[in-house]
């Protein structure tokens, strides 16, 4: 008998993570991992009841001027459409320093400033909208200053050299405009401001993969193992398989700024990396369970920072989950190298207890996330690293052979290109993810729920067995037949500041509108049941009415994309970009719609009475305005929608058209002033008026004077900042009106 053997099982064994016949051992979960999760549930349920709380320190510094500060960045800034913003910490001669939401002018051909850069600048404070307030102060944002005059300076020390390196590397890439350079740039050293120009990022989203390039423990948990994974294949020592990864992403933290962020993601994907290779599961969990307890106690606002919450949740999963559905997969081993099984394992275990964070923030469940996760986890692990010496050896000798220093990033890009490719082609194919609603409380139960489940049961099989079939071919059937029991109804959908109207049918679905709010339109789809469109119809081409068309690509199937038919050969910038995005989402031209054109959806019957003819380069006043008629069981209701067209182009809709006493009116421009005179109103006589708003928006949408004279025509005006999205029922004769929170 080899007493030795059964000595080293039982001490295996013993340790929490020994390999039995049918499967590994469930470890056991340390005290410290439930005080962990118990701080981390308190500080999310006192969160909202200290929302209302005042804030002296808020109050104080509202409306007051710094001549001259000290502006420091905790992080990179990011562009946005109206300027660049990030978080910073302000201080003046006095000591006394604010951790603010910075917002500032910046080139848009610049790099925004770096993660630990310091500058000299004039700041104007002002506290928060009570709509924002409580999520901003659960960032740990106290007040919006606004930046002025900023000036960079060298205070010195470690971090002042790295933000400096950074900039330089990035410099490096000056040049490249190539989708590989983007994610090059993004993954080697974390710069993403030039990510979202073209498709790659949104395709990324689609297929999942979206944490990749975000500097979390999400994938730099799973990269890492990976790496470390194969670096054991090659023979060499766990001990310096894993010492090599530590050390490689010490590497990676100094390229990617030394953030707070950054910091955070680098100790997790220590811990996970040294989990897959340590016997001793019980220590990874309690070393993470420590982790926790310390950042939440250094800052209790990291209990709802979506990049704490995915690194902490990805690295469980790789630390709890990975040994259990390694085993699962063992069947496999013959036919798939033992590499892609690991990534798979990972990926697996990462996406079982982070999914539900992700599905909420992007609006989407990628139906093929796993499938794409593997190669590009594959891909990742090995060219990070050559991504990392890449641009650290070309750093080294820009100064002395540049020649070098551009051939050799230029073999980085070219590299990354394919890849790149790859992620947009792939996003094309219908149905790779689908809107998810917005329910996070949902989700998050779903998620423990599973995770709980797996860990009490802890089952040896595979959870791919006659049962699970029946179950997934049930659930499969329910989600194809559930369409058809929709009512005839139309919903105005809540996506912020913009239009989105739904029109569904026995089984149809047309979108008007699609608001500009990639997550809030999925989630607003999500919650309708929507998995296809028939048509989207595109009332002009403002941002606020068309600008999430692109985020529907990959997730839902839509037939066609339509709007004015003069869009089609206008030739200002609005029109242009229209015509590519409809062309990018269904794979076929703009189809035009022309004043009279009927359509029906299921037993809505719809008739274009706006525009005649282009007269504003596809602007407000071109507004594609729909006639809707439903008539069942002798009664007939009718509804118009009108884009952003206000009052001059209602005058002439309403005397073309004899218009009457409308059951419906979606009304224009969100409300405006001009939206409709106190005339217009009492000869349309709306029982209903809807308005799509986004709350606190800053246009002071609907004009006081608009929901006036409407209520003083007997409208009942509802509106989406308020309820959420609006249905309006048409079911056996009657109109039955419902909020879809």
């Amino acid at each position: 008998m080899d007493f030795g053997r059964l000595r080293g099982l039982a001490e295996s064994t013993a340790e929490g993570f020994a390999i039995r016949d049918d499967g590994p051992v469930r470890p056991s979960l340390p005290f410290v991992f439930h005080v962990a999760a118990a701080l981390w549930v308190g500080l999310l349920v006192a969160a909202p009841c200290a929302d209302g709380l005042r804030v002296p320190l808020s109050e104080e510094l509202d409306g007051a001027y710094w001549a001259d500060c000290t502006v420091s960045f905790s992080e990179d800034a990011k562009s946005g459409r109206f300027g660049a913003y990030g978080t910073v910490s302000v201080s003046q001669g006095s000591g006394r320093s604010v951790f603010c939401q910075a917002v500032f002018e910046w080139p848009s051909s610049d790099v925004p400033p770096l993660a630990g850069e310091v500058y000299r600048a004039h700041a104007t404070f002002s506290a928060f909208d009570d709509a924002e307030a409580a999520d901003q102060r659960r960032r740990g944002h106290l007040l919006r200053v606004r930046l002025g005059s900023l000036s960079l300076v060298h205070p010195g020390g470690m971090l002042d050299s790295i933000s400096s390196f950074r900039r330089d590397a990035i410099g490096l890439f000056d040049g490249e405009d190539s989708q590989g350079s983007a994610l090059v740039r993004a993954l080697v050293l974390g710069d993403r401001s030039v990510l979202s120009e073209g498709n790659l990022y949104a395709s990324m989203q689609i297929l999942g993969l979206a944490h990749l390039v975000a500097v979390s423990g999400a994938h730099l948990s799973v990269v890492a193992s990976v790496a470390g994974s194969m670096l054991r294949r090659a023979r060499l020592h766990r001990y310096a398989a894993s010492g090599i990864v530590c050390a490689g992403i010490c590497a990676y933290v100094v390229l990617t700024g030394c953030s707070v962020s950054v910091m955070r993601a680098a100790v997790m994907a220590c811990i996970a990396t040294l989990s897959v290779f340590s016997r001793r599961r019980s220590s990874s969990l309690a070393a993470l369970s420590v982790c926790v307890c310390i950042m939440l106690a250094l800052r209790p606002e990291n209990a709802w920072s979506l990049s704490f919450q995915l690194s902490v949740l990805a690295t469980l999963g790789v630390v709890l989950f990975t040994p259990l559905f390694s085993h699962w997969m063992r069947p496999l081993s013959r036919r798939i190298a033992r590499d892609v099984l690991d990534a798979m394992s990972m990926t697996c275990a990462a996406n079982l207890t982070a999914l539900p964070v992700t599905a909420c923030v992007f609006g989407r469940l990628p139906l093929l996330g796993m499938f794409a996760n593997i190669p590009a986890t594959m891909f990742l692990a090995v060219f990070l690293s050559a991504g990392c010496l890449g641009v650290l050896a070309s750093a080294a000798c820009a100064p002395l052979f540049p020649g070098v220093a551009d051939a050799v990033i230029g073999l980085l890009c070219a590299i990354a290109d394919p890849f790149a490719s790859a992620c947009v082609a792939a996003s094309s194919f219908p149905l790779v993810s689908a809107p998810a609603a917005d329910m996070p409380w949902v989700y998050a139960l779903l998620g423990i729920g599973a995770s709980v489940g797996i860990w009490v049961l802890w089952p040896a099989n595979p959870l791919w067995s006659p049962k699970a079939a029946v179950v997934a071919v049930a659930v499969g059937a329910v989600l194809v037949v559930a369409p058809a029991f929709v009512p005839d109804r139309i919903v105005a959908l809540d996506v912020g500041q913009g239009d989105a109207i739904l029109i569904q049918s026995q089984g149809r679905n047309v979108l008007v509108d699609t608001g500009e709010h990639d997550a809030a339109l999925l989630h607003a789809l999500a919650l309708c049941g929507v998995r296809h469109l028939d048509a989207v119809i595109v009332t002009h081409h403002d941002a606020d009415h068309c600008g999430a068309l692109a985020a529907l690509r990959g997730t839902v199937r839509i037939g066609e994309v339509m709007s004015s038919s003069g869009i089609a050969e206008c030739p200002c910038d609005g029109c242009s970009q229209l015509r590519e995005s409809a062309r990018s989402v269904c794979g076929r031209p703009l189809s035009g719609l022309n004043y009279g054109d009927t359509f029906s959806v299921g037993a809505f019957s719809a008739r274009v009475v706006w525009p005649l003819e282009l007269a504003d380069e596809g602007g407000n006043a071109d507004s594609v305005c729909l006639l809707i008629e439903h008539g069942t069981n002798g009664a007939a209701f009718r509804m118009l929608l009108v884009g952003d067209a206000e009052s001059a182009q209602l005058e002439e809709i309403v005397e073309r058209e004899r218009l009457g006493n409308i059951d419906v009116y979606k009304v224009g421009h969100h409300g405006s002033k001009a939206a409709i005179t106190p005339e217009q109103a009492c000869v349309l006589s709306p029982d209903v008026a809807l308005i799509s708003v986004g709350e606190g928006n800053d246009y002071g949408h609907p004009a006081p004077s608009t929901v006036e004279a409407l209520e003083a025509a007997g409208a009942q005006v509802l509106r989406t900042d308020q309820l959420g999205n609006v249905s309006c029922i048409f079911r056996n004769g009657r109109l039955e009106l419902r909020a879809m929170r």
